[in-house]
């Protein structure tokens, strides 16, 4: 939103619960729907006319982040710490009227560090924007009314991207205003979008020309959606025909050789990701 005024959500709106609703994992494509219980601080409705909820890819372990680092300090900065670690140390000689030596010590300077001086004004906490993630992926609903209380949202959107996430921030944008959240309350729930490629096989023994034989179609529909009337098309070489399975006890159907083609389009219906059939 241009021109917006940025607020701090913590002041007007509480974050009660966030759960993702989908079965996990969630199927790349297919949509995200969360459910959010949202406190509004206000006395009377209001209209929301965006909220979304960020999330980000989920951070790798620190040990895994920590290979690569390397625990040894570089020569000059063990210079540096050493030098900036000495102590002004003088030695302090004392003589007679004669010039003769009376006395030697050796004394050191550790002067006292400048406190700041605190005024009673400047204690204050002063708000101030807060720091917007990154919302390139969000759920998000709109044109939401949020009465005084708990109200119940649910967000939405399109998975993408596969990997690990986290929800991260809330903006709730209302009028000229966003209402950025400085943190959510509690450690929020992760989810996980995977993706598993369709496949489709062919199983039979050695086929004998002239005699019918029954093949298996073994279908496998990995995590992609498909439509309630799928079909899948087989296609046969030269002097190959195919037909779908008949019952034996219809003779008449069963000897007719003009039920056989060339291709064949098997219906899938109904066809549910991640699901396995034999046909």
């Amino acid at each position: 939103m241009e021109n917006a005024n940025f607020c701090v959500l913590e002041d007007h709106f509480r974050v009660v619960d966030i759960n993702v609703t989908n079965q996990k994992p969630i199927i790349q494509d297919d949509f995200i729907v969360v459910q959010m219980k949202l406190e509004s601080l206000y006395p009377r409705g209001i209209v929301a006319e965006t909220i979304k909820l960020c999330y980000e890819l989920q951070a790798a372990p620190l040990e895994l982040a920590m290979e690569n680092v390397s625990l040894t300090p570089s020569p000059s900065t063990v210079k540096a710490k050493e030098t900036t670690s000495r102590l002004n140390v003088s030695l302090q000689l004392v003589y007679k009227q004669d010039n003769r030596l009376h006395s030697a010590s050796v004394s050191c300077d550790t002067p006292k560090a400048k406190q700041p001086v605190r005024r009673t004004s400047s204690t204050k906490r002063k708000l101030s924007p807060s720091v917007q993630a990154d919302f390139t992926n969000f759920v998000q609903a709109e044109n939401i009314a949020l009465q005084p209380g708990v109200n119940f949202i649910e967000l939405r959107a399109k998975a993408t991207r596969v990997g690990s996430w986290q929800f991260k921030q809330l903006c709730i944008s209302m009028s000229s205003l966003e209402f950025l959240s400085e943190h959510l309350p509690f450690a929020p729930p992760s989810f996980e979008i995977s993706t598993k490629p369709a496949s489709a096989s062919l199983e039979f023994k050695t086929l004998t020309s002239g005699i019918v034989q029954p093949i298996n179609l073994n279908v496998a529909g990995g995590s992609f959606i498909f439509p309630a009337d799928a079909k899948i098309t087989l296609r046969c070489s030269k002097n190959l025909r195919i037909r779908q399975a008949m019952d034996p006890a219809n003779m008449s159907a069963y000897n007719d050789d003009s039920t056989f083609d060339s291709h064949l389009q098997v219906p899938l219906v109904n066809f549910k990701s991640f699901e396995e059939r034999s046909i």
